[in-house]
């Protein structure tokens, strides 16, 4: 075989690889939604975010039930299966999408209000934080959210819940979640609780239930960010006070 087939050979290959690359970055963002080179994901980007709205967009409604209890949120409350762990004895409404964040949660608000939920946690910003979300906009798109829910529900009653501390031992391989710290935690939780009292919502402390010695309770997380089951229970029977 002569020099221009050898290069000729080459450059199929090369062309090959390229393809392949194109065809997999298609899928990933398809699924991901688009990551920036510093590990940003935009929820609004990704297929599953318009998945999940959509369901949620079709799921049946509780029409003239009066204690409906909606769940909105992230990952954190996607994951948690509330009605199980609780034991069916609420009628809940889980709408947390993975990835999530204010801006996404202001873009699908109204599907949440239309249930006319007697009563609304909101567990928002950990993902603002690790996307760099300056807090004047978080601020801004929470204050966005509730004020569209007292609008058009105004018998809801809203619950604010503090963002959960990170376990950073866990997280100290993940670049895309070093952004989120303690102490950018902290200041969050700051600002929401002045929103939430100025609003005339509920505050209500999650982060003290999880926190030790300023850190996720290890025993409550599997990957320093999301919950396990320990931590799951542990959340939904600290919240059922507020549910009775």
């Amino acid at each position: 075989m002569n020099a221009l087939h050898i290069m000729s050979a080459l450059n199929v290959c090369l062309l090959l690889i390229i393809g392949a690359l194109c065809v997999r970055y298609k899928v990933l963002t398809k699924i991901v939604g688009i990551i920036t080179h510093e590990g940003i994901i935009d929820p609004l980007t990704t297929e599953r975010y318009h998945f999940q709205v959509d369901v949620f967009g079709n799921a049946p409604s509780y029409d003239g039930d009066d204690d409906v209890i909606v769940m909105l949120g992230d990952s954190l409350t996607e994951n948690t299966p509330f009605n199980e762990l609780l034991n069916f004895r609420h009628k809940i409404k889980n709408r947390g999408i993975s990835s999530d964040n204010t801006r996404g949660i202001l873009h699908r608000i109204d599907e949440a209000i239309g249930i006319k939920p007697a009563k609304m946690f909101m567990l928002l910003g950990i993902n603002d934080i690790g996307n760099d979300m300056p807090l004047t906009e978080s601020m801004s798109n929470y204050r966005e959210i509730v004020r569209r829910v007292k609008m058009s529900s105004p018998a809801t009653k809203i619950y604010i819940q503090s963002v959960f501390p990170v376990d950073h031992k866990k997280l100290a391989d993940n670049a895309r979640c070093r952004r989120r710290t303690n102490n950018a935690i902290t200041a969050f939780n700051a600002e929401l609780q002045r929103l939430a009292e100025e609003l005339g919502c509920e505050f209500v402390d999650t982060y003290s239930v999880f926190a030790v010695d300023g850190e996720m309770d290890n025993a409550c997380t599997f990957d320093g960010l999301h919950l396990n089951g320990t931590g799951m229970m542990k959340w939904c029977n600290f919240l059922e006070q507020y549910m009775q």
